[in-house]
């Protein structure tokens, strides 16, 4: 997994798009999801433009957002803005 993975997952993968700095927790996180039973495509972002990329061009079936990103804006943020873009 690495932030250049996208979202084109097979038939009954779980697309995620994870917003995380720490490459290291996104790890622990796609190996949960995994170890939980789910076929997973992670796609992991750091930046707010990275994010709105990865959402517009590949439709996720989850999002997963780290609340306290090294580059002060918030995942709940990243989310909440695309969001106002698409309506």
């Amino acid at each position: 997994m690495t932030p250049a993975d996208d979202l084109g997952a097979p038939p009954g993968q779980l697309r995620v798009l994870h917003v995380e700095d720490n490459a290291l927790d996104a790890e622990l996180v796609a190996q949960a999801l995994r170890k939980g039973g789910f076929s997973v495509s992670v796609a992991v972002v750091q930046t707010e433009a990275e994010f709105a990329r990865e959402l517009r061009s590949n439709c996720p079936d989850v999002v997963l957002a780290d609340y306290q990103l090294a580059e002060k804006v918030d995942g709940e943020s990243h989310f909440e803005r695309e969001m106002h873009r698409e309506s």
